[in-house]
């Protein structure tokens, strides 16, 4: 029976973004704060899917609920089955009969490993929304395995008179709000709705209010009694025993999660992010030792171009870049004289990307830097943009002394949001033209950059290093390369000019 003036429950499974303790299978590929941010993100993501699903309560009608027009190659392969009833007609029926309805769409993040407060901190705000306060309540994860919790939090639903509940996690970004409405759609004509992970678990449950003979104590013993959590069975086993003791049950599209380092790129396909091309420009002279492991790294991103911006050089540079075969566009600038920020310049007006990276011939980008990049720039509406951004660093020395220099340069980037040059600077296309691009200066030309846009937003440090080369620390000395490199800054700051520096680190080095 279609439930009329029915309250329904989104119920969002989430850690708080604590390094070290969330997504800890992540730790090896992108580090401890990398899989923290990846959490805080993905958790965003899914908030404001359920928070458009909420919006939407009592639309005019659902029909076509399963006529969706994504294509899933182009996000997540994806299958849709149903056990007992399909969801076509259980859309098509509700859609009919919820034209009058009434539904009451609550949200509950249920959250582990941190306080209601921070939980509020972090998402107690819609951007753009005053009431947001309201659209959601909290409540920590009971004790217990993963079924303990997940009984609980029904539980408490069912108490608290809710109809229909489905609880959901934030480790399948492919899912969609459409996805939420069919869940509840087929709750209409199922006492339970399974939405299933490729890896063999699930990424959504959802089940109506227990009726006789069941209670909530026996419904939670079916499902989730005996099950061996985390592992490739969790999906199968808990089909199996809604089965045998005939719960009606509907299933939605399969999904890929998050899971494993190479998991990562994902999160960009599953969103817009990976519609913003990356335009990166490479400005070289005399690099022929560096360019090949240089552009080689950069090819791994998705939605690539590469523009080699030459200043001249005199050895084989060029040669060696036009003999790579990578699987994106490589396009090759020769402008002669006139120094780094004039390259870059050039090649910015050449360059058809939305996101512009600039990258130093002798510097490697970490693995998955397109998923950070994008989500830095354009992440969940929950979180600020940042207006440009960096990345930390990190030198291929083994000197100790080289540790300090890069905790250093790693604070002063993260808390005075001064990234410099050597960090991979990053921003969107139109802030770069917007701001008359990089000051054609004989140096400080990046600082000047990173200045004047820190004056307009946030400049973003993301908690993945960059490896960059030495060999200037380790030809001057470690200690004196950064004195000079301290004594440019404050003289610049102090309104020396940058040509009269010039000629002085010049004679330095």
């Amino acid at each position: 029976m279609t439930l009329m003036n029915s309250t329904d429950r989104t119920i969002i499974f989430t850690r708080y973004p604590q390094p070290g303790h969330t997504k800890t299978r992540l730790i090896p590929g992108v580090g401890s704060r990398g899989a923290a941010l990846l959490q805080r993100w993905m958790t965003e993501l899914m908030i404001d899917r359920a928070i458009e699903w909420q919006r939407r309560a009592n639309p005019a009608g659902l029909d076509g609920l399963l006529d969706d027009d994504r294509d899933p190659d182009q996000t997540c392969s994806s299958t849709i089955q149903t056990t007992q009833s399909t969801l076509k007609s259980t859309a098509t029926s509700a859609a009919t009969s919820t034209k009058t309805a009434t539904i009451n769409r609550q949200i509950e993040v249920c959250f582990s490993g941190g306080t209601e407060r921070t939980m509020r901190h972090w998402l107690g705000n819609v951007q753009g929304d005053r009431q947001s306060d309201h659209q959601y309540r909290y409540h920590p994860q009971a004790s217990g395995d993963l079924g303990d919790r997940m009984a609980q939090a029904l539980a408490r639903a069912w108490t608290d008179g809710v109809d229909r509940a489905v609880i959901v996690g934030i480790d399948c970004p492919c899912v969609t709000v459409q996805d939420f409405d069919r869940a509840f759609a087929a709750l209409d004509r199922a006492d339970l709705v399974l939405g299933a992970a490729r890896d063999g678990g699930y990424y959504l449950i959802g089940a109506t209010r227990p009726h006789e003979p069941q209670t909530a104590e026996t419904l939670a013993q079916i499902l989730f009694g005996d099950i061996p959590w985390s592992t490739d069975r969790v999906f199968a086993l808990t089909v199996a025993a809604a089965q045998r003791h005939d719960l009606r049950m509907a299933t939605l599209t399969t999904y890929d999660d998050i899971d494993h380092p190479e998991d990562v790129p994902l999160l960009q396909r599953a969103t817009t992010w990976e519609q913003q091309r990356i335009s990166a420009i490479v400005p070289t002279y005399n690099e022929a030792e560096q360019i090949a492991a240089t552009l080689h790294r950069l090819a791994t991103a998705r939605n690539l171009e590469i523009i080699l911006t030459d200043g001249g050089s005199t050895d084989e540079t060029i040669a060696i870049a036009r003999s790579l075969s990578l699987p994106c566009p490589l396009h090759i600038n020769v402008t002669p004289g006139g120094g780094r920020a004039r390259q870059c310049n050039a090649a910015a007006q050449q360059a058809t990307g939305d996101i512009l990276l600039f990258v130093h011939a002798d510097t490697r980008l970490p693995p998955h830097f397109d998923v950070f990049l994008r989500g830095a720039l354009h992440g969940s509406s929950r979180r600020s943009a940042a207006i440009a951004g960096a990345f930390e660093l990190r030198t291929d020395s083994d000197q100790p002394g080289m540790r300090l220099i890069e905790r250093w340069a790693n604070w002063r980037s993260r808390r005075l949001s001064l990234p410099y040059g050597d960090q991979a600077i990053f921003l969107a296309a139109s802030t770069f033209r917007d701001g008359g691009g990089f000051p054609e200066l004989p140096i400080m030309d990046d600082y000047a950059l990173v200045r004047q846009l820190a004056k307009h937003g946030t400049i973003a440090t993301l908690p993945l290093a960059v490896t960059t080369s030495a060999r200037r620390w380790e030809r001057l000395g470690l200690w004196k390369t950064t004195a000079i490199n301290q004594a440019i800054v404050i003289a610049y700051e102090l309104g020396i000019s940058p040509d009269r520096l010039v000629r002085w680190y010049r004679r330095q080095t």
